[in-house]
C-alpha cells in the first residue's frame, strides 16, 4: 500500500510505476488461477469451522447476532466499522430467505450436515469469511473486516471464549495457513494490475496530486480483487476499472468538489484525510477522534468542522447497489478490457530505464543517440545537423547510430520494459 506523502515530485511517481512495472500483466488463464485460489481458501475456511468445536461456537453466536442483534450505528463504538458490517452482511439483514439457515447455524441440536447445508446457502463473500476467521483467530490487525467483527463483539450479549482459546490445534494451523493463502491469492490480482490504477489515475489529474489519486485507486483495485468471481466469465481488468475508477472519482469528488475554500483550509482538510489513510494503512482500523485530531495538532470540536467541509461533494452518480462502496451504474458498463494500459507515467518510465541504460554506449555513440532523438530535452536533430555539432562526416554518424542502436536492441532490460509498454 502507498501512503500518502507530502513528497509528491516526479521521481517518486517514476519509482512506483517502476515497482508496479515489475509484475506483467497476467492471462486470463492466470486470472482464473489466483481468483481460484481465493475462492479455495474461503471455502476451506469455512470447513474449517464446522470441524471445530470452538470456531462453531463463534459462528453460532455470529449467527445469532446477526438475526437478533445487527449492527446499529446509533450504538456502534466506530462508525467506519458500523458501515463495513453493514456492507458485508447486507444481504443477511435485508432478506428474510437466510434467516431460516442462520437459525440452523445458532441451534446446537442440528447436525454437521444440516449446518453445512446452512452454510453453503448463506453464500458467503470470501472478505466475511476470511474475516470471521481472522476474528476468531485473532489476527485481525491491519484486516478491516476482521477488526469490525472483533469490535462489535463487545456488543454480543453473550461473548465468545478468549480467542484462540479451545480452537483446536489443527483449526489454528490450518486456519492460518489459509487466511495466508487468501491473502497471497488476492494480492497477486492487485499487484500484477496496478499499473492499471496508474492509467486511470493519469486521467483525473487537476484536482488533487496524482500520487493521491493513485492510492485512492489502489484501494479500489484491491475491494475489486476481494469481490471478484472469475467464473462469472468477464477478465479481471474489466472489473477492477469499475471500482478503480469509483475511487478516484470519489476521492476528487470528496477533496477536489467544487465548493472552493480558501487554500490554508483545503490544505488543513486534504492533511485530515491524508492522516486518516495512514493510520487505517498502519494499524488497520479509523483512528479515534481524539488521536486523529492529535495527529493533525486540531482540537477535537476543530477536526469535526473540517470533517464537514470534506463531506460537501454530492455526487450525482447513484450506487447500484447498497454497498456503499460499489461503482455506480454508469461506470458499470464503461470501461476495459486494460491488457495494454498507455499512459504518460508508463512512457515516463520507459525514458528513464532508457536513459539509464545509455551508459551501454561509448561516450561518442551516446553523444549521437541523445542528439538525434532529443533525448536531452531538445528537438530531434538530423544526421546532417549532429555532424555539423561533432566535426565529423555524416557517414561517421551513421556508424555511431548504427552501432549504438544495436546495443540498446541487445539489451534484455531495456527490451523487457520495453515489451510492457507495447
Amino acid at each position: 500500500m502507498y501512503e500518502l506523502s507530502e513528497d509528491r515530485n516526479d521521481s517518486s511517481i517514476d519509482w512506483l510505476y517502476g515497482q508496479a512495472a515489475k509484475y506483467p500483466l497476467l492471462s486470463a488463464e492466470q486470472e482464473k488461477y489466483f481468483d481460484g485460489k481465493k475462492w479455495s481458501a474461503a471455502k476451506a475456511l469455512q470447513s474449517l469451522m464446522l470441524e471445530d468445536r470452538g470456531a462453531t461456537a463463534f459462528l453460532s453466536l455470529w449467527a445469532s447476532n446477526v438475526l437478533n442483534n445487527p449492527p446499529s450505528l446509533a450504538t456502534f463504538p466506530n462508525k467506519e466499522y458500523y458501515f463495513l458490517l453493514r456492507r458485508e452482511q447486507s444481504k443477511y439483514l435485508k432478506s428474510a430467505a437466510f434467516k431460516p439457515h442462520l437459525v440452523t447455524l445458532c441451534s446446537p441440536d442440528h447436525d454437521m450436515a444440516a449446518r453445512r447445508s446452512a452454510l453453503e446457502a448463506l453464500d458467503m463473500d470470501a472478505t466475511l469469511a476470511v474475516g470471521l476467521a481472522e476474528a476468531m483467530l485473532d489476527k485481525s490487525d491491519g484486516h478491516d473486516v476482521g477488526a469490525a467483527i472483533n469490535c462489535w463483539e463487545s456488543l454480543w450479549s453473550e461473548k465468545p471464549q478468549n480467542h484462540g482459546i479451545g480452537l483446536a490445534f489443527s483449526f489454528l494451523r490450518d486456519g492460518s495457513r489459509q487466511i495466508e493463502q487468501y491473502y497471497m491469492a488476492r494480492d497477486g490480482l492487485v499487484n500484477h494490475n496496478l499499473r492499471l490504477v496508474f492509467s486511470i489515475a493519469a486521467k483525473y489529474t487537476g484536482q488533487l496530486p496524482l500520487r493521491d489519486l493513485i492510492q485512492e485507486g489502489t484501494l479500489g483495485l484491491i475491494r475489486a480483487a476481494e469481490k471478484y468471481h472469475g467464473e462469472k466469465g468477464y477478465r479481471f481488468s474489466t472489473y477492477a476499472f469499475n471500482w478503480i475508477n469509483q475511487a478516484i472519482r470519489r476521492a476528487n469528488e470528496t477533496l477536489g468538489g467544487a465548493v472552493r475554500f480558501p487554500s490554508n483550509v483545503r490544505a488543513t482538510v486534504s492533511s485530515i484525510h491524508r492522516e486518516r489513510i495512514n493510520y487505517q494503512n498502519r494499524h488497520g482500523r479509523e483512528p479515534d477522534r481524539e488521536v486523529l485530531a492529535g495527529l493533525v495538532d486540531l482540537k477535537p470540536e476543530e477536526l469535526d468542522r473540517y470533517d464537514q467541509l470534506g463531506d460537501l461533494a454530492l455526487s450525482l452518480d447513484t450506487n447500484a447497489s447498497e454497498d456503499p462502496s460499489a461503482p455506480s451504474v454508469m461506470d458499470r458498463i464503461s470501461g476495459g478490457p486494460f491488457d495494454e494500459p498507455d499512459s504518460s507515467i508508463g512512457r515516463s518510465w520507459l525514458r528513464k530505464v532508457l536513459e539509464d541504460r545509455l551508459a551501454l554506449l561509448s561516450p561518442d555513440e551516446k553523444r549521437v543517440i541523445v542528439r538525434r532523438w532529443g533525448l536531452d530535452g531538445s528537438d530531434p536533430s538530423s544526421r546532417k545537423d549532429v555532424a555539423r555539432i561533432m566535426d565529423v562526416s555524416t557517414e561517421w554518424i551513421r556508424q555511431l547510430e548504427s552501432l549504438g542502436l544495436a546495443k540498446l536492441a541487445d539489451d534484455e532490460i531495456l527490451q523487457e520494459v520495453f515489451q510492457e509498454q507495447h
